[in-house]
């Protein structure tokens, strides 16, 4: 065989490679775009489903939630109430003065007695 010859043959044969390698990758290409396609759907799927769960659940949390600051809210005392216990709130010294009469009433009723006790029985 001669070297032109030679040389075509090689050349259709690497011609014949290089349409195979185009075809292997152009095969490998397609397989990879579809293959991340599904896993993009796929992901999009999954966040979907994350986010109807949340949406799903974030209601009842919240309301929950909610219900739980309502009853904290109810139990509360306000500003008002507050005031009107400063207000009706004995300070210390109407704590002395109460102990000072209860003292003196402490007296007082044991002078009665002393003098029930001196009364001639009849």
């Amino acid at each position: 065989m001669s070297l032109g010859a030679r040389i075509e043959e090689l050349a259709a044969d690497t011609d014949g490679n290089f349409r195979d390698l185009r075809q292997t990758i152009d095969a490998n290409f397609t397989e990879l775009k579809q293959s991340d396609q599904q896993l993009f759907e796929h992901v999009q799927l999954g966040f979907k489903q994350a986010l109807a769960y949340i949406q799903e659940n974030i209601e009842t949390v919240l309301t929950e939630h909610g219900q739980r600051l309502d009853r904290i809210e109810t139990n509360m005392a306000t500003k008002d109430d507050i005031r009107r216990l400063e207000t009706n709130m004995a300070t210390k010294g109407d704590i002395r003065r109460l102990e000072s009469d209860i003292t003196s009433i402490k007296a007082m009723q044991e002078q009665i007695l002393q003098l029930l006790q001196q009364k001639p029985s009849e």
